[in-house]
């Protein structure tokens, strides 16, 4: 299940249990058109259990396709998995993209973001 919020000019999208793109794509969709009303984004995925490689590509896509400008934070559980994250970000050459465990200072690096 996907669900998101707008929270202290941050965008949080919250991942439960598996990911579709069926479901992330419409929520990311929704926040589109409200650019001016936030500074980035927030993927919690602490209780993800998993995604399949075409889902994966599929959510890919449709970033790279409506590209924003805004950083995003990936939010983990722990630090074992950085592993997946950084393999994430350096395949999709994500480059305004840092991940965390830490949820404040994921809101502190998005609201203090330089574009690199």
């Amino acid at each position: 299940m996907v669900t998101s919020r707008l929270e202290d000019g941050i965008v949080w999208f919250i991942i439960e249990g598996d990911l579709t793109a069926d479901e992330m794509i419409p929520e990311t969709d929704k926040w589109l058109s409200r650019l001016d009303e936030y500074c980035g984004y927030i993927t919690d995925i602490r209780k993800m259990e998993k995604a399949s490689s075409y889902d994966k590509q599929r959510m890919e896509d449709q970033r790279k396709k409506n590209k924003t400008g805004k950083p995003s934070a990936l939010l983990l559980k722990d630090d074992a998995m950085s592993v997946i994250a950084k393999i994430y970000i350096n395949f999709t050459k994500a480059k305004d993209t840092r991940y965390f465990t830490d949820p404040e200072k994921a809101k502190e690096w998005l609201k203090n973001f330089k574009s690199q």
